[in-house]
């Protein structure tokens, strides 16, 4: 790491401080301290490790994905890029939005992609986990119905989820069968509706 990336990281980092620092006051320090005496510690110790496994899973998917786009990277860089991605998702407005134009920065730097494939490779990574996301939300939807009735409203909201996973899914397969016509479809699209602006907008 040369000196200039040395200090931008340092001082990142000492930003990062102050601000917690300043949370913590507004929110009491000592509050903050007593209900953390009063976790239990084995329970922390449990979504430690399985937050550890969260940002390995994602680090693996990014991977994965980057080799199928042609751009191999490490594990280590997987993960390292996994973790980046969501630090700048929780500091970044709009979530995901705002993030995932910084991770695509990240993988530039620490990869050989350009920054278009690095966008797209976050951009899938993300997609792909709509899927698990889905499926552990009916599991937790099941889980309660098991223990008890289910009210009208999270029926309705289960209903609709479920038929919406299902048109997307099959949207999506139709999609990726036909993938060739519709980005040609797309292209011409988007040009009968940009070159009108090229006349008024600098190219």
């Amino acid at each position: 790491m040369d000196t200039e990336r040395l200090r931008t990281t340092v001082l990142g980092f000492g930003v990062a401080a102050v601000v917690l620092g300043v949370l913590g006051w507004l929110v009491g320090i000592d509050d903050v301290v007593t209900i953390l005496t009063q976790a239990d510690t084995r329970g922390v110790i449990v979504v430690g490790l399985l937050v550890a496994g969260w940002v390995a899973a994602w680090g693996f998917g990014i991977r994965t994905v980057l080799e199928a786009l042609g751009t191999p990277a490490s594990p280590s860089t997987g993960v390292l890029l996994s973790a980046g991605a969501g630090f700048a998702n929780n500091v970044t407005p709009f979530g995901h939005a705002g993030g995932e134009p910084l991770t695509g920065l990240l993988i530039v730097d620490r990869t050989s992609a350009s920054y278009e494939r690095g966008l797209a490779a976050m951009a899938t990574v993300d997609t792909v986990n709509v899927i698990p996301a889905v499926g552990f939300g009916l599991l937790g939807v099941g889980a309660i119905a098991v223990d008890g009735p289910v009210g009208d409203r999270l029926a309705v909201a289960t209903v609709g989820g479920l038929g919406a996973v299902v048109v997307l899914s099959v949207l999506g397969v139709a999609g990726w069968r036909r993938r060739i016509d519709l980005a040609d479809r797309l292209i011409v699209g988007l040009e009968l509706v940009f070159r009108p602006l090229t006349r008024l907008v600098p190219q």
